[in-house]
């Protein structure tokens, strides 16, 4: 069952980050799988560490949705591919911007949406 509905989240994120890079095309800069990883490195932390029990879902299901539906999300085979993609037009500044927001600023975000949801659950609990 387990499985399944890792599956079926997972879908779900999938076609939700289809939908949002539909959007938006590739320009020299691809922004859209940045914001992308960048705002799933903020909410998984954040869903798994508060939002998920606020919500009322056991860890079990809180684990299943964060890997299933933001696990599909984000992407880091994007991130890979667009980053190949600066380096054959020869943006090699770009390429190393690029990363460095990807790794740095995704965990800085972490960071941060662990911070509030300890925050959250401290504050939960006076």
């Amino acid at each position: 069952m387990n499985i399944f509905l890792i599956f079926i989240s997972g879908m779900f994120g999938g076609l939700l980050r289809y939908s949002i890079s539909d959007y938006i095309i590739f320009s020299s800069f691809p922004l859209i799988t940045l914001l992308i990883n960048l705002s799933g490195a903020f909410f998984l932390p954040f869903w798994t560490d508060y939002l998920g029990a606020k919500i009322g879902f056991s860890e079990k299901y809180t684990k299943i949705l964060g890997t299933g539906f933001i696990g599909s999300f984000t992407t880091f085979s994007g991130m890979i591919l667009d980053s190949y993609k600066l380096l054959q037009v020869h943006q090699t500044n770009l390429f190393f911007i690029y990363l460095f927001l990807n790794v740095v600023c995704g965990l800085v975000l972490a960071i941060l949406g662990d911070n509030l949801a300890n925050h959250l659950n401290e504050r939960k609990q006076l």
